[in-house]
């Protein structure tokens, strides 16, 4: 397809879903809305729409291969296989949509830094995601995840990790490899213990467990000397989730 083809689709679909105007900054970013000009498109860097009455993205998303920042909250149910082709994007947010399913391409973009998918319905974080080895901030709160998987743990550079409000019963063991993690939020789950390898953590500086049937009873020894040093705050807070919308 050339570069008129899906810039038109581009358009077509901006239009028909009643997708406001771009508006560009100072520098030239576009900071909301949907350019209508096929001269820009190609160079497109950065992405951002809020617009309730979409539930999905065409595939012709994954031409834009200039993006380094998405942000779309909608009513999307789906995200295209093509989204892995934007393999210049640092950002990405989807947060207060509908998903729930990540596609299997998402594991093709290796330069993001920051992934937020909060309040979807994901049921399942896919295993392939543990190539995503640049993030460093993610968040994965008000989803319906049960479990995570096992390459959690090959996300080393991750400082903060959003898990409230799913439906855990247990956390991996691996995610005591996230050596650099410095924020862990679990409010909001179904935990009853947390992995001993916590306590290895050296870089952790705060967990949030309110929510959970977890008190300090059920902390290991090892992770109580560390709380009794200071250098590992536990809030066991009652969350309230409007603190976490917007």
């Amino acid at each position: 397809m050339g570069t008129k083809d899906w810039a038109g689709e581009l358009i077509e679909w901006a239009d028909n879903n009643n997708i406001a105007q771009a508006v560009f900054d100072n520098a030239g970013e576009c900071v909301n809305g949907f350019p209508r000009d096929k001269q820009i498109l190609p160079r497109l860097t950065t992405l951002y729409i809020i617009n309730g009455k979409i539930t999905e993205l065409p595939e012709s998303i994954g031409a834009l291969v200039n993006l380094q920042r998405l942000i779309v909250s909608a009513n999307l149910t789906k995200l295209p296989e093509s989204i892995g082709n934007l393999s210049k994007l640092t950002y990405m947010s989807v947060s207060h949509n509908r998903l729930t399913e990540l596609p299997q391409s998402m594991s093709k973009l290796t330069s993001l830094t920051d992934l937020d998918l909060f309040s979807n319905r994901i049921v399942e974080f896919p295993e392939s995601i543990g190539v995503l080895t640049n993030l460093i901030n993610l968040d994965l709160g008000a989803n319906a995840l049960t479990e995570l998987p096992e390459s959690i743990g090959s996300l080393t550079k991750l400082n903060n990790l959003g898990l409230h409000f799913n439906h855990l019963t247990k956390l991996s063991e691996s995610i005591g490899a996230l050596a650099n993690l410095w924020s862990l939020d679990l409010c909001a789950n179904e935990l009853t213990k947390l992995p001993d390898l916590i306590a290895n953590m050296s870089e952790l500086r705060w967990i949030k467990l309110g929510g959970n049937n977890l008190t300090e009873v059920n902390l290991s020894p090892l992770l109580l000397e560390i709380i009794k040093s200071g250098r590992l705050k536990i809030s066991f807070d009652q969350p309230s989730r409007l603190s976490y919308m917007w």
